[in-house]
């Protein structure tokens, strides 16, 4: 879907005008603003976090990530999902979801940039 809509795209820029659409092959007179809302809506959808299973892939080793998992509770006797920041090396996990017995990553997602804000130190005598 997205290499269509790419292609369609870079078709459109490099002509100016709609000189026979790559997806459609007609001439609409409306393709553009199509185009242009179908572009919105892809990348708007590919720009939300999303989370990862862990069985398509890992993130990178030693990179903090936010991490869905399951954990066994031995007060309660039962498996309970929980999320936390870990890491990975290797697939062994660390942090918060490689504490506990039986813990087991299901998904995971990147976290977002910290705030740009300056922090200005407390002055100390």
């Amino acid at each position: 879907m997205y290499e269509e809509l790419i292609r369609a795209l870079r078709h459109c820029a490099k002509r100016g005008v709609c000189n026979g659409c790559p997806r459609c092959g007609k001439r609409i007179k409306n393709c553009p603003t199509e185009l242009y809302r179908e572009a919105a809506d892809a990348i708007e959808k590919l720009s939300k976090p999303r989370w990862v299973s862990v069985n398509e892939r890992l993130p990178e080793d030693g990179v903090s990530v936010l991490c869905w998992y399951e954990y066994y509770h031995w007060s309660k006797e039962k498996v309970l999902p929980e999320y936390g920041i870990g890491y990975q090396y290797h697939g062994q996990w660390g942090g918060e979801a490689g504490t506990g017995r039986d813990c087991n990553v299901i998904a995971w997602m990147p976290l977002q940039e910290p705030p740009k804000e300056k922090t200005y130190a407390r002055e100390t005598d």
